[in-house]
């Protein structure tokens, strides 16, 4: 029994002494930044940010470009495409990336909104979108 009290007290002590050496090593400590370094830090944490979204839009919309010149290819030999749609749908986006169907939503509404893409039907699960020439 002792041994395993003196074992938690080791694993509680071993826990605060890591995590005062991470925060040494990682830099110092938020608090003890200043404005500028805080703000620093929040600049390259939003470039961060919006390289993996814009990284994430481009693979959408090459992907929307393979699937096109596939669709092509296959109306070209007189055989139909694989559901009968034009496009992609927010499903095949959200298996793309690895992403809920809200960020796939999110993503597929800004290429939208930027005129890249646009929907194809009005609402609801067969609502396709396809490349703006």
């Amino acid at each position: 029994m002792v041994n395993i009290i003196i074992f938690i007290i080791g694993i509680g002590i071993g826990f605060v002494l890591g995590k005062r050496s991470a925060a040494k090593i990682s830099g110092k400590l938020l608090s003890e930044m200043n404005t500028e370094e805080k703000e620093e830090m929040k600049k390259e944490a939003q470039k961060a940010f919006d390289e993996r979204i814009s990284d994430r839009k481009n693979k959408i919309l090459e992907f929307m470009r393979r699937e096109g010149s596939f669709d092509q290819a296959l109306a070209t030999c007189g055989l139909e495409q694989g559901e009968n749609k034009p496009g992609v749908m927010r499903r095949e986006i959200e298996k793309l990336l690895n992403v809920s169907d809200e960020t796939a939503r999110k993503y597929l509404n800004e290429l939208e909104k930027e005129g890249r893409i646009k929907q194809v039907g009005e609402s609801g699960p067969e609502v396709s979108y396809v490349l703006n020439n």
